[in-house]
């Protein structure tokens, strides 16, 4: 029976291999490793990711259309106008039903009835609570907005800080292997 199933010849040679695949991995390969890495402190890569976070952006324009439904809301209070404006196409089979209706009296002044324009202005004296509601709706929509946003920045703000000492932890881990890597290449 045989208790050493790889000899230590081989031991020596799986350690090699070891050694080698460790700090080849660690190591940039030419240029580009170079060219890839640079200095970010915990600030910086913390903007960054608030310049970069598609789901920040989404709140921002989230809250903004909140405010703008709150503005809207807002003036349904007050005094309202509209215009509106018609005109009938003359020439044609329109023309024709047009001057028939004419003549046949349904059409009174045609002046009128081939164009014209019509201005309204309101005011709401009583709509039941109903703009109020509506008012009132609107700013928890405005604060339920505001607090996503605010839960979004702190969330991103968090991950970038968490991500930046992981990739504090993952260069000391390489410098500890680093290390151990000279140390035995050094006792062998």
């Amino acid at each position: 029976m045989k208790r050493n199933i790889i000899s230590r010849r081989n031991r020596r040679r799986l350690a090699a291999l070891a050694l080698s695949a460790l700090l080849g991995a660690s190591l940039p390969v030419g240029s580009a490793g170079a060219a890839d890495t640079m200095d970010v402190n915990l600030d910086d890569s913390i903007q960054m990711a608030l310049a970069n976070n598609r789901t920040l952006k989404q709140s921002i324009a989230s809250r903004d259309i909140a405010r703008w439904s709150l503005s809207e809301a807002r003036r349904t209070k007050g005094l309202t106008l509209s215009w509106s404006g018609t005109a009938y196409r003359i020439g044609g089979k329109d023309y024709d039903s047009y001057r028939e209706n004419y003549y046949a009296g349904l059409i009174r002044n045609s002046y009128r009835s081939a164009y014209g324009n019509t201005i309204n202005l309101t005011y709401p004296i009583y709509s039941g609570g109903r703009l109020e509601g509506n008012i009132e709706s609107a700013k928890y929509a405005l604060n339920s907005a505001d607090l996503s946003l605010e839960d979004m920045l702190q969330t991103v703000k968090s991950t970038a800080t968490q991500y930046y000492y992981n990739v504090l932890q993952a260069r000391n881990t390489i410098e500890v292997r680093e290390q151990s890597v000279s140390t035995l290449t050094e006792h062998l």
